[in-house]
């Protein structure tokens, strides 16, 4: 691999590294918001898959070869992944813009604490809401049968664990961080 290359990926992910952090430290907890980002991109997707439902109408047997008709399954509607996709990358991109802010106004002396914590409290986002996520899908299988109609009350049980999870994360951050004064004084 040319110099030039290899140098690229030697640069931080997002320019404007905290004042007190190492690149490691700063890129572990960029990792720990990209996993949040793409455990909440999941969620929205596999939600979108589930409102739109399977096509009404696949291709009529006649018009498949024998091997066609073996292998057609009503799919899920393409353009639900698409837009479901979209938003979790914008998802992602305001959660690290979120983040670099909410770095970048932090003390110095206290930016190793936050960014430990704040990672440690994004990993755990993560993988607790797509663990209730699928937690959730399992119950709503059982509960629909045969049915392939999801009604507005098993969607939003679909979007509680995300939704859960970005609560937790607006309470978060709209406390912002604290300035090394008025966390001495409590």
């Amino acid at each position: 691999m040319p110099e030039r290359i290899r140098a690229g990926f030697r640069q931080p992910l997002l320019p404007g590294q905290p004042v007190g952090l190492s690149r490691g430290q700063y890129e572990g907890s960029l990792w720990a918001v990209l996993l949040l980002g793409a455990s909440l991109g999941v969620q929205v997707v596999c939600t979108a898959m589930a409102a739109i439902g399977p096509l009404a109408d696949p291709p009529p047997p006649e018009t498949l070869t024998e091997v066609g008709r073996l292998n057609v399954i009503a799919s899920y509607d393409i353009p639900a992944y698409v837009a479901g996709c979209a938003v979790a990358m914008v998802l992602v991109v305001l959660l690290i813009a979120a983040w670099s802010l909410r770095l970048g106004r932090t003390d110095p002396r206290e930016s190793v604490r936050v960014a430990r914590r704040g990672a440690a409290l994004h990993a755990g986002l993560a993988v607790l809401s797509l663990a209730a996520y699928f937690g959730a899908a399992g119950s709503l299988r059982e509960a629909l049968g045969a049915s392939l109609v999801m009604s507005p009350l098993a969607l939003a049980w679909l979007s509680a664990p995300s939704a859960g999870a970005l609560l937790v994360l607006a309470v978060y951050y709209a406390n912002g961080p604290r300035d090394a004064d008025a966390s001495s004084q409590s």
